[in-house]
């Protein structure tokens, strides 16, 4: 077989094998779907336990900042970033050290 391919023995591991992928990939749809119908957001990846909304997912670093926009509305995610002067600094080292 070709480079990347699993190889089975028999019939009966390769349903096997089938039936587990088919469940863990349903069951990724209906906790999806799930989520997307209770009107409660997203997840991180498919190994997220928890469905929240996008602005309890993302959080913001230094010199981040993350701002909801149209509370109530048709709202949006604002993210936003800022350099002290002591990461300018040290880019402006970085480009002129040659």
């Amino acid at each position: 077989m070709g480079a990347g391919r699993e190889t089975y023995g028999d019939k009966i591991t390769v349903r096997a094998a089938i039936q587990t992928l088919l469940v863990d990939d349903l069951d990724e749809l209906f906790t999806a779907v799930g989520a997307l119908g209770a009107g409660s957001g997203v997840l991180v990846s498919a190994n997220d336990s928890t469905v929240g909304y996008l602005n309890g997912k993302l959080v913001a670093g230094s010199n981040i900042t993350l701002t909801e926009g149209n509370d109530g509305g048709d709202e949006t995610l604002t993210i936003a970033g800022t350099l002290g002067s002591s990461d300018i600094q040290a880019e402006l080292k970085k480009v002129f050290a040659l």
